[in-house]
């Protein structure tokens, strides 16, 4: 059973607090050691091709793109200068995001550029990543790692689209059988919408009226 998101950010910052030693070089290992998750790709760059649930980010994502990652998600960079004797490839990088951290956007990562930042757990700016190793560059998030899906990590599901605005812009809008149309979104229109109706409904039916009067005629 892997660690939940807000257990492994707990764990992460008392980690950091103390500088505890995690090794170098070893981004993928403790990525996934610290979701309590078993070993499986030899490289973060393996770990993010294999996974099943990625979502690709472009190089400089938009802050609306950063805000929809669920805190502790694994976020991955492929390229590097260090190259895997298991895959002959870069090796690429992994941290764990931490969101908006004084006004910045943030991961906790296993290692990072900068003098003595090499063997324990940092906070630093996401940028940081590819300004101090300029050879790295952003892939995206995953909700899972060697094939463990962390369910918190799920993205939230899409809120249903309300149907009553729908209906109150066609029935302003007019169209076929438009008063029993404006009628009807009156009954679930808000305030502001159901006066903007009751004047339409009255405009229709002194309408109605005079194709009536004139038919007489």
């Amino acid at each position: 059973m892997p660690r939940t998101p807000a257990q492994v950010l707990a764990t992460i910052r008392d980690l950091a607090r103390r500088k505890v030693d995690i090794g170098t070089n070893d981004c993928q290992l403790n990525a996934h050691d610290i979701y309590l998750i078993g070993s499986g790709a030899a490289t973060a760059a393996q770990a993010y091709e294999r996974a099943r649930y990625k979502h690709p980010l472009p190089n400089r994502p938009s802050d609306e793109q950063l805000a929809a990652i669920p805190l502790g998600a694994w976020i991955f960079w492929g390229g590097g200068q260090t190259i895997s004797k298991a895959t002959g490839k870069p090796s690429g990088h992994v941290a764990i995001w931490a969101g908006r951290v004084g006004g910045v956007w943030s991961v906790w990562s296993p290692g990072a550029p900068g003098a003595g930042n090499g063997n324990h757990w940092t906070l630093v700016p996401l940028t940081a990543i590819e300004a101090g190793w300029p050879a790295h560059f952003l892939l995206g998030w995953t909700e899972d790692n060697n094939g463990v899906r962390v369910p918190e990590l799920a993205p939230a599901e899409p809120k249903p689209k309300k149907q009553r605005p729908a209906l109150v812009r066609k029935a302003l809008a007019g169209g076929r059988a438009y008063g029993a149309l404006l009628a009807a979104a009156a009954k679930v229109a808000g305030p502001t919408q159901k006066k903007k109706l009751q004047a339409a409904m009255a405009k229709n039916r002194d309408s109605m009226a005079k194709a009536k009067a004139v038919k007489k005629r």
